[in-house]
């Protein structure tokens, strides 16, 4: 199922209940209006059934649905009774029915039909808007917030709670939206949440499988900046970014803990993961799209029941970042993709398998990769319809121009490889290469404790004799003596002519 924008993720809804503070004088019916102008050009259906009275105006009934993209189903939301009352500063505060209902209605990649509910039960909720109809501020503050799946049936049939439940829930909630109304609509968001908790539990209905997860997020803060069109077809992603959508965000958190239970046909056991923080940052515009990942001192320990140990490990830092062009473009736009382990380390029990007598260093382990580059991107992906031209034809979605290795890292049991370089690629030719296009560039190694950590495998028993000195062979014909003991480094070059050589000596 495609990934649908307007979709109400928390931050969506903190709008919905929530999303400059000038003092001018903002009236209830202005308020509604605009929203009722906003939600429909995402494409919704609002109904409901509206009055007037001294203090403002109310909605009975309200309800907001939307067809998801490509048929693949519906979503509601049942806001019940809502009130847009005037206040003497000019501000119009909102009331709300305590319990929403988000009904959902889709067809999974597996042709099942899911339906059901979910309810959204929110207390001690303030909400007020300021401003005026160009330049609103909707402050939003809630004691508790839930989400609890309530009804759920799969293909006609029903399924309870005892073979599947899902509730999240939120204490000390509070977001601010600053909305600006133009040629485009701006927000600049905000918003923290105390603690929050969630719990899933699965159980096979005609099996023994059992799958249980329970886990805790503290200080989740969001902060961002989105514009959208006044019209927005967000099943035309393509041509949105092309009349200026676009979003800068991310979320932050101080701490969290997860476990893990599970039992069936292939295993089972427990899990319990920790970290001390982390966070998600996303940007998405016409210039492409941006996601990354954070997280610090990570724990992590399971048991399997099939396996004789317990697994137990932990890291000072994970992180992942990815990055792409969105739309097709005659020139070459930016690419990035990264990953790194950094401070990563095993209990002492794991290594007794491999390493009783403690020969290797069981310092920190860091692992580091960083890439970034330029590509050409021959065709819109997000289009559905120019993706299945491209699979369906096997054309080359893309062409590679450029190639930074900003850092290779390698950090483990005494020895240390690093590496970085650049290459540039001439699409033109696609022969020197078997079909690839031609290279031109070099990336630089160095290697530390190489050999000391050849001898002590050896001595382990882990690495014979006969491949240790094919290992030194390679080395030698690869590397040449750095600077200090046991360093090699290495420059891997390709030239002009498609030669590829190893500090200077032609290998191919």
């Amino acid at each position: 199922m495609a990934f649908d924008y307007r979709f109400p993720t928390l931050s969506t809804l903190a709008f919905l209940l929530a999303a400059p503070a000038a003092q001018a004088e903002l009236t209830s019916s202005e308020v509604w209006s605009d929203w009722k102008e906003y939600m429909s050009s995402l494409g919704y259906d609002m109904v409901g059934v509206e009055s007037t009275n001294s203090q403002g105006l109310t909605i009975e009934g309200m309800k907001m649905n939307v067809d998801l993209p490509q048929g693949e189903g519906q979503f509601e939301i049942d806001m019940g009774t809502m009130q847009f009352i005037d206040q003497a500063d000019g501000s119009v505060r909102i009331d709300m029915s305590e319990v929403w209902r988000l009904g959902f209605n889709v067809t999974s990649i597996d042709a099942e039909n899911i339906s059901g509910q979910v309810l959204y039960t929110h207390k001690g909720t303030d909400l007020v808007v300021s401003g005026d109809p160009s330049q609103l501020k909707y402050e939003f503050k809630a004691d508790s917030i839930e989400f609890k799946l309530d009804d759920l049936t799969v293909d006609g049939t029903p399924v309870g709670t005892d073979i599947f439940a899902m509730t999240v829930a939120i204490s000390d909630a509070a977001s601010t939206t600053d909305m600006t109304i133009g040629d485009t609509r701006s927000y600049t968001q905000s918003m923290s949440i105390a603690a929050t908790t969630y719990d899933v539990n699965f159980k096979e209905p005609e099996g023994s499988a059992l799958f249980d997860m329970q886990g805790a997020i503290n200080n989740l803060k969001f902060a961002g900046d989105s514009v959208i069109p006044l019209v927005a077809d967000f099943e035309d992603m393509p041509n949105l970014l092309k009349a200026g959508f676009a979003f800068a965000g991310g979320y932050s958190y101080a701490g969290g803990s997860a476990a893990i239970s599970f039992d069936g046909p292939d295993g089972s056991g427990t899990m319990n993961t920790t970290s001390e923080g982390g966070a998600f940052d996303m940007n998405m515009s016409e210039a492409g799209l941006t996601y990354v990942t954070s997280a610090d001192a990570i724990t992590v320990n399971a048991l399997m029941n099939e396996f004789p140990i317990p697994i137990s490990f932990e890291a000072d830092r994970a992180t992942f970042k990815f990055g792409i062009p969105m739309v097709k473009s005659d020139d070459p736009q930016d690419f990035a993709f990264g990953t790194s382990f950094e401070g990563f380390q095993m209990s002492d029990t794991i290594w007794g398998l491999f390493d009783p007598a403690s020969q290797l260093p069981r310092d920190p382990a860091t692992v580091i990769l960083d890439l970034k580059g330029k590509a050409k991107v021959l065709f819109d992906f997000l289009d559905p319809a120019q993706a299945s031209i491209i699979e369906e034809s096997g054309e080359v979605p893309g062409e590679l121009n450029a190639l930074d290795v900003t850092n290779v890292t390698v950090d483990a049991v005494g020895a240390r490889l690093t590496g970085s370089g650049a290459f540039t690629f001439d699409n033109s030719d696609t022969e020197t290469f078997d079909g690839l296009p031609k290279p031109l560039g070099a990336i630089d190694f160095q290697l530390l404790g190489a050999n000391g950590l050849i001898d002590k495998l050896t001595g382990m028993g882990l690495l014979p004799q006969e491949q240790a000195t094919g290992a030194r062979l390679m080395l030698g014909l690869f590397a040449s003596p750095g600077e200090g003991e046991d360093s090699l480094v290495s420059k891997i070059e390709i030239n002009e002519e498609g030669h590829v050589l190893a500090n200077g000596q032609r290998l191919q």
